[in-house]
C-alpha cells in the first residue's frame, strides 16, 4: 500500500514538472506559498477578523489550534517520519522557489490552512466570505504541491490535521465551558 501512495505522489509531481509547471504559475503559487510561511499571512488575516468580532473564544481557539497544529505538524510528525521533499528525491525536476530543509510530511502550509479554514467557519457565518477563505485556503495548500516542494499525501495529510487541530480544540473549550455560548 505504500509502494502504491508513494507512487501516486511521485507520479503526480512528475505530471505537474512535466505538464502543468509555467513562469506564470509560478509566480501565483509563490505568492500564496509565502504568506503561509510560518502562518503570518492567516496570523495577519485573524487578528484583523479577531479585533472586529471582539470575542475571546475565538481568540482561544485561533491561538490553541495554531499551537496545537505548529506542535503535531512540525515538531512532532515531520521529526518522526522523516520524508524527504520531491525535489531531494527527484533531483531532475525544476523548482522556482526557496528550498527548504525541513522534512515534508506534513505541509505545514496546508496544516494551517486546514486549521484556518476550521476556524473561520466557527467565526463567520456569512457563506460567501467562507467560500473565499476555503478557496484561498486551498489555494495556499496546493501551491506547495504546484511549487514541487510538497508530495500530494502531505498536503491532504496536513489539511485534514490542520482541520481535526480546530476540532479537538472547539471540542475541548465547549467542554471547559459547559456549552455555554459554544464556539
Amino acid at each position: 500500500m505504500l509502494n502504491f501512495i508513494q507512487n501516486i505522489d511521485i507520479s503526480t509531481i512528475r505530471f505537474i514538472d512535466k505538464y502543468i509547471s509555467n513562469s506564470s504559475l509560478d509566480l501565483i503559487c509563490n505568492i500564496f506559498t509565502y504568506a503561509g510561511y510560518y502562518a503570518a499571512g492567516w496570523t495577519v488575516f485573524f487578528i484583523f477578523v479577531l479585533i472586529k468580532k471582539k470575542n475571546d473564544r475565538y481568540w482561544l481557539l485561533w491561538g490553541f489550534t495554531f499551537t496545537l497544529t505548529y506542535f503535531l505538524a512540525d515538531i512532532i510528525l515531520k521529526n518522526i517520519i522523516h520524508r524527504p521533499r520531491p525535489f531531494m528525491i527527484l533531483t531532475d525536476i525544476v523548482i522556482n522557489t526557496l528550498r527548504t530543509g525541513s522534512f515534508s510530511f506534513p505541509s505545514s502550509h496546508a496544516a494551517f490552512s486546514g486549521a484556518s479554514f476550521y476556524i473561520y467557519t466557527k467565526i463567520e457565518k456569512n457563506k460567501y466570505l467562507i467560500l473565499i477563505v476555503f478557496i484561498i485556503s486551498i489555494a495556499v495548500s496546493l501551491s506547495r504541491l504546484f511549487l514541487k516542494v510538497h508530495f500530494l499525501t502531505d498536503i491532504i495529510a496536513g489539511y485534514l490535521l490542520g482541520s481535526a487541530a480546530g476540532l479537538s480544540v472547539n471540542f475541548i473549550l465547549n467542554k471547559i465551558f459547559k456549552n455555554k455560548n459554544k464556539v
